[in-house]
């Protein structure tokens, strides 16, 4: 599989690479959006969160996981982490 994929040296795609598909067309991912909205109430939705809390508390690393990655959003890296806030040693 890797022999499809072509990179430079610096671990970029090559003009010449075809690419994937791409992202899903936006009404594509509403009509997902709306199953999914059709198929789990409210009711459930919450009676999955309360059980996630629940599993987290008592030591579950992937309900931590889970729920930080929806009230927290998931983490940056370090390298882009405040990239445009602080300005580097030589711009100050």
């Amino acid at each position: 599989m890797t022999d499809l994929i072509q990179r430079d040296s610096r671990g970029r795609f090559v003009s010449t690479n075809a690419g994937g598909p791409g992202r899903p067309r936006i009404e594509i991912e509403q009509e997902y959006l709306m199953t999914m909205d059709q198929a789990v109430s409210g009711e459930a939705w919450q009676a999955i969160v309360e059980r996630a809390t629940l599993d987290a508390e008592n030591g579950d690393a992937r309900a931590r996981e889970w729920l930080s990655s929806y009230l927290l959003g998931m983490p940056i890296s370090k390298n882009s982490a405040g990239s445009e806030e602080s300005p580097s040693p030589k711009e100050s």
